[in-house]
Order: C-alpha cells, then sequence, then structure tokens
C-alpha cells in the first residue's frame, strides 16, 4: 500500500483493534469509494473475506477514506459487486484493512487473525467472476440441495441447461473444483475457522453447507463417471469436506448414506488435536507468494500457534531452524515430560526426511520428488504413503503424530559409521570425488546414518576423531551430484565410539550447530 500513499491510523494492541471497510457509494465518475474505520475485534458484526490476491500487472483506482489507491483486479472484481449488493456492509479485507507496509501490524495481525475469522459473522470465499462454466456450476450444485425433501430421486444430477450432457456438466463441475483459489495456503483457516461460510463467484453465492454436501457425496449420491469421480475426489476442495462440518441432510438421506456420514451440526475446528507439524503434512504444500507464510498462514489451525513467533522480514534459514526447534516441542507437550540436555531421534531416518519435507514446504530446496513426511502412529500411512504425491489422507488423519525434532536448547546425538577403506559405497568411488579429496588430510570417514552425508575426520585417539571436512550429495534436476563443504560449527561437534561397538559412533551436535547441520545434510550448502 506505501505506492497508494495511504495513511493508517495507529492500531492499539491492546484492544484488540482491527479496521473495517464500509463500501460506499460510486465516486461521481464512478470509481469505487470505501471508508476505513477503527473498532475493537468484538465491537461490530462484520463479513471476513478470503479471496486470491492474484497478479500485481493489473491494478484499478479505488478511493479509500477520500484517498485514491489501487487494488488488483480480483479485489476490485469483489468491490464492484460489493458496491452493487452490500452497501454499508462492514468488511474485513487484509489488503486494505492491514497497513501491509508495517511489519509489526502484520506481525500482530497475523497473531490474532484465528480470533478475527471466528469473531466473523460470515466469511465469504470469493472466487472471481467471469466464466460462464464456473456460473453454471454454482447453479447446478444450488438446485442439487434447493429442495431435497421434494425430490424422490436422490441418485440423478439436475440438468439445467438443454445444452449441458452428464459428461459436460461434470467436466464443469471437476473445473469449479480446480480453481486456484483452492490452492492458496491461506484459504485452509478462513475456511476451517469460521462458523458460517458461503462461496461467491461473480453475483452467484453458494452456502458452505449446499457445497460440501454436494462435494462429499458425489462418489455416494451421483452417477459421476470414474474419472470426475477422482479428479473431484482427490481435489483440495474435497479435503475441506473432511474437516468442515456439514449439516442439515435431508431425512431420506440419512438413512439412506447410514454410517457414511459422521459429521455433526455446529462443530468447529479442535486446534488442540493438531499440532504444528502435522498442521504443515496436511496444508503445507498449499501455493503463496512470500514462503514465510507456508508456515504463518497455518498457526491459527493449532494451539501452539500462538507461542510462535511471527517475524515478517525474516531470512528463511531463520524460519527454518525456528520452526525445526519449535516442532520439537510437539514431542514434549504432546506426552507431557522434561526435555533432556540431549535429544536423541527415536528414528534417525525420520528426523532427517521431516526436516527435508520442511525444507521443501520453505521452498528452500527445490522438491524434485517431493519427500513425504514420517509420522509416526499413523494408521493409515501404509495407504498414504503409496500416494505418488506424497500428500497425507486428510480424510483419516492422527493429530498426534510426533514430529521428531529437538528442541532450541537440546545437543542432537546422532548415529554414525565410520567407513573402513576399501569399503566405501559406490557413490565415493568416482574418480572426480577421490581427485577433489585427494588434497584433504583425513584419517577415515564417518557416515552420518540415514543421510546422504560423509564426515572427513581427523583422528584424536583410539575413540575420538574431528570433522574437518564433509562430503554431500545433493538433488537436482539431472541426478544426484557431490559436494566438498567446510564444517563449520560442525567441527567442534564431539564424534566418539560408542562403548563397547568398533564402527558405531555417536555425533553430538551443539544447539549452536543445528543450522550448519541443517545446512550440510539437508540443503547440501556451506554452512556459516
Amino acid at each position: 500500500m506505501n505506492d497508494n500513499g495511504f495513511i493508517y491510523q495507529q492500531l492499539v494492541e491492546e484492544k484488540q483493534e482491527i479496521r473495517l471497510l464500509e463500501v460506499l457509494p460510486n465516486t461521481d465518475d464512478g470509481l469505487i469509494n470505501c471508508r476505513l474505520q477503527t473498532v475493537s475485534l468484538h465491537e461490530h458484526d462484520f463479513v471476513a473475506l478470503s479471496y486470491q490476491w492474484g497478479p500485481a500487472d493489473s491494478l484499478h483506482d479505488i478511493f479509500v477514506n477520500g484517498q485514491r489507491c489501487q487494488v488488483r483486479q480480483n479485489l476490485w472484481e469483489f468491490l464492484i459487486v460489493a458496491s452493487e449488493r452490500a452497501s454499508h456492509m462492514l468488511l474485513w479485507v487484509d489488503t486494505l484493512c492491514i497497513n501491509q507496509t508495517d511489519l509489526e501490524e502484520r506481525n500482530e495481525h497475523v497473531r490474532i487473525m484465528d480470533e478475527i475469522y471466528k469473531a466473523s459473522a460470515m466469511v465469504l470465499s470469493w472466487l472471481g467472476a467471469g466464466d460462464p462454466d464456473i456460473e453454471l456450476a454454482f447453479e447446478l450444485i444450488s438446485s442439487a440441495w434447493l429442495s431435497p425433501d421434494s425430490a424422490d430421486d436422490y441418485d440423478r444430477l439436475p440438468m439445467v441447461h438443454p445444452n449441458q450432457t452428464a459428461e459436460s456438466t461434470w467436466q464443469i463441475i471437476s473445473k469449479f473444483c480446480e480453481l486456484s483459489y483452492w490452492k492458496r495456503v491461506w484459504v485452509a483457516q478462513e475456511i476451517l475457522l469460521p462458523c458460517s461460510n458461503y462461496l461467491l463467484y461473480g453475483a452467484r453465492t453458494l452456502s458452505w453447507q449446499a457445497f460440501a454436501n454436494f462435494i462429499s457425496l458425489v462418489d455416494i449420491r451421483y452417477n459421476c463417471p470414474p474419472r470426475y469421480a477422482r479428479l473431484i475426489t482427490n481435489s483440495t476442495p474435497k479435503s475441506y469436506t473432511a474437516f468442515k462440518p456439514y449439516n442439515m441432510l435431508p431425512k431420506r438421506m440419512e438413512w439412506k448414506l447410514g454410517d457414511r456420514l459422521l459429521q455433526t451440526s455446529g462443530e468447529r475446528w479442535d486446534r488442540r488435536q493438531y499440532n504444528l507439524f502435522r498442521i504443515l503434512t496436511m496444508f503445507g504444500n498449499r501455493e503463496c507468494t512470500d514462503p514465510l507464510d507456508h508456515i504463518y498462514a497455518l498457526l491459527a489451525l493449532t494451539t501452539q500457534g500462538t507461542q510462535f513467533p511471527v517475524k515478517y522480514g525474516i531470512d528463511l534459514l531463520e524460519l527454518f531452524l525456528t520452526t525445526f526447534h519449535f516442532c520439537g516441542l510437539a514431542i514434549y507437550q504432546d506426552v507431557d515430560v522434561t526435555p533432556t540436555l540431549v535429544y536423541e531421534p527415536p528414528s534417525q531416518r525420520a528426523l532427517i526426511r521431516n526436516a527435508k519435507y520442511l525444507a521443501e514446504t520453505l521452498e528452500l530446496i527445490p522438491a524434485y520428488q517431493k519427500t513425504p513426511p514420517y509420522l509416526t502412529n499413523t494408521s493409515s500411512m501404509s495407504s498414504t504413503m503409496s500416494n505418488q504425491s506424497g500428500s497425507i489422507d486428510l480424510r483419516t488423519p492422527n493429530p498426534r503424530a510426533d514430529p521428531c525434532f529437538p528442541c532450541q536448547d537440546q545437543w542432537l546425538s546422532l548415529q554414525c559409521t565410520i567407513i573402513v577403506a576399501g569399503n566405501e559405497p559406490p557413490v565415493l568411488r568416482s574418480n572426480t570425488l577421490r581427485r577433489s579429496i585427494e588434497s584433504v588430510p583425513f584419517d577415515v570417514l564417518v557416515h552420518i546414518a540415514e543421510s546422504s552425508s560423509w564426515l572427513m575426520c581427523q583422528r584424536e585417539g583410539p575413540d575420538k576423531v574431528i570433522c574437518i571436512g564433509i562430503i554431500t550429495l545433493k538433488d537436482g534436476p539431472h541426478g544426484r551430484g557431490f559436494k566438498i563443504l567446510e564444517p563449520g560449527q560442525l567441527s567442534r561437534s564431539q564424534i566418539a565410539r560408542e562403548p563397547g561397538s568398533v564402527d558405531n559412533w555417536k555425533m553430538l551436535v551443539r544447539p549452536e550447530g543445528h543450522l550448519d547441520w541443517l545446512k550440510v545434510i539437508i540443503l547440501g550448502i556451506s554452512p556459516g
């Protein structure tokens, strides 16, 4: 908003003040005209807007508090509809109601985002305008639930247009489910937290209840072609119906469907049941412009989110390390034990895989092949892991999954193995690698178990070595390649033989060396 020269009144954090937008009659020259007012969060009824910001290359002038400013195409199209149909309605629209140039204000609004959406009278999900197919999809879904008690045939999708065949009808509904709006990471909290949601496309509205009932029952109620049934069932909107309760089904449908419907009326998303890492496995692959929002946009969905430090403008590596440590808190919060000085992961493979999943979620490394997260005690894991996309089956969530991360002040204990000369794995036998390391005066190679990294170490005695260099493999678009890295803080790690063992060693990484370890093992870049 700084390019608009807009002046915001300072909000009082202690009063939980927010700004609300009122759409006024257009100006004399036909421009959208709005007014901002500052209120306490629970002082007025208001409608929160959920929408996709869209590209910044198409801007339109509007007036806010008598000053000219610019908004993007998608919001401008909504304000046109609002000016015609919602005169004097109080709206919460993040782009205009938050001073986007004030990082502290943005941080504070993210911290109270769950309260904003839960305090709203309803949330309007603005899906855009201008596509006749999407308008027809709205009409089809609405008519399917317009007066269901009077219908004798529940197995037929109403045909509302004489030119539509069954094939084209389901194609239109599939297109509706693939709108880019559903792929936004912010949509998760905007749909799941409020009690009342309505979908809006142009001048057409659709209640979440009617939409969720329809989408949920596609594979039960209607004679949907298998191809489109798969598309709809695997769509993002379908996943939200697993969590957003729907109700008021016709009595005839209730007995006909029996136990297939378990959702009940009036329930909310239970934030107490999901730790941060579990939320990331469910929604971390959604899209956002700012990679920081892969974390910040999901904090409202867990009670742990209120403890997470929100800082727009920080480096992605800092957020990576903060999230890595923060997820470790779930280990002790879930089982209610005191953190130990040294954290030894119950599964080193899980620790490394989950850290890589987190790095891919934050877009720190390209996901050439998305790493599936490792979740313990998840009954549906066998079926879920067979999914090529690596996504979690949202219909059978296990909310108390163990993320396998250390806390901020813990030493990290890692299992290692001495590589005996002549027994190196094939990946280390290339002539190129040998030429690259021949000038490094190391005595032994130590493999960090379950990783693609080897430590070049010098002996400091029969039971202790010190790291002087690191060989790590890194995935690329054309396969895997190796890098030779400096150890950084890892050179100060304690690497010693386990008592009573010949080849099994243990590496203790100091808390201040966690980021170096993540850089080497997960990102494949030089520490420090």
